[in-house]
């Protein structure tokens, strides 16, 4: 097999896990806005046998025979081509997916799965105990799941590495010193200052429906295509994108803090900006051209630098 039949291979691969990853956020989408609450034990086990699916999918020997048949190829010549940076991310993926054990990644998507009903409950009431178990549980196959991926320092930096690869906690606690220190001296200044506003607007009572509302209205002035996409209430927002054409927001409204919702929005509009504009052709793979959100803001983001760049470009704008 050549590098070329070899890449074209892991690419329609890599595309299928992709949809059905897709189905599984769907059901995460649901159970977390819209799922009877009697649904939650089915949708439990639905999960895990997705996560099966795609586990074994990711694991497939077959992507280990062909990674090595395109690395180092003309192909992934130029570092910032399409097929350098999916070969490098699929090399990356495979060999995380490998070091974890197949009942170990289902037991602790279905813990999560569990672990979200609960909280859920839990929240309105106050009631942590009622959570403390299932956290135990999460955190405890959480450290196995460390343990199996490998680590230089410390078992976190091994999940770290998940969402921000080659950091570690060692990294990011020289980074916390010198943000609190710079946080420290800025809430002195506030709290010595004599300007002292008039914060009344934040607490006043507002309607579910009025926020929803204004909520819907600052995502449009934002860029957000409402055709592509929806805002639903849930306990904890969160924005998932199933992939072109629906990519979906979260809120949670607070009848007394106008904030919560005005601000949640915004920085979920961050993430969902960020998957509107990915192209099309070329999702299911790693790919991510640099111009995407440089054409929008004139500088160089990820998702989350973007949701960042509009709290604070826009935060003041509409939040006084």
């Amino acid at each position: 097999m050549n590098p070329r039949n070899a890449y074209d291979w892991l690419l329609k691969r890599g595309r299928e896990t992709a949809y059905l990853d897709s189905v599984r956020s769907l059901l995460v989408w649901d159970q977390r806005t819209q799922i009877p609450r009697k649904g939650h034990p089915h949708r439990t086990a639905q999960l895990a046998v997705m996560e099966r699916l795609v586990h074994n999918r990711m694991t497939d020997p077959q992507i280990g025979e062909r990674l090595p048949i395109v690395e180092g190829s003309e192909l992934v010549e130029d570092p910032l081509s399409a097929e350098a940076v999916n070969i490098r991310d699929w090399r990356r993926a495979y060999d995380r997916a490998t070091k974890v054990p197949e009942e170990l990644a289902v037991e602790l998507a279905q813990a999560s799965a569990e672990g979200e009903t609960a909280w859920e409950e839990a929240r309105p009431r106050n009631n942590w105990l009622a959570f403390r178990p299932y956290l135990h549980r999460i955190v405890a196959l959480s450290r196995e799941k460390a343990e199996a991926l490998g680590y230089a320092q410390e078992p976190y930096d091994a999940l770290l590495d998940e969402y921000e690869p080659g950091e570690t906690a060692g990294n990011l606690g020289s980074v916390f010193v010198q943000l609190r220190k710079a946080l420290v001296r800025l809430l002195d200044r506030i709290r010595g200052s004599s300007n002292v506003p008039d914060t009344s607007i934040l607490q006043r009572r507002y309607p579910h429906r009025s926020q929803d509302a204004f909520a819907r209205l600052v995502a449009e002035k934002l860029g957000y295509d409402f055709g592509a996409g929806r805002l639903d209430p849930t306990a904890h927002p969160f924005t998932v994108g199933m992939g072109p054409g629906d990519v979906r927001m979260t809120v949670r409204f607070n009848r007394g803090f106008f904030n919560e919702a005005f601000f949640g929005v915004m920085h979920e509009a961050g993430h969902a900006l960020y998957d509107q504009g990915l192209p099309a052709e070329h999702w299911g793979s790693r790919y991510r051209p640099r111009d995407l959100v440089h054409a929008v803001t004139g500088e160089d983001l990820n998702s989350d630098c973007l949701t960042s760049y509009l709290e604070e470009k826009y935060g003041v704008l509409y939040g006084g």
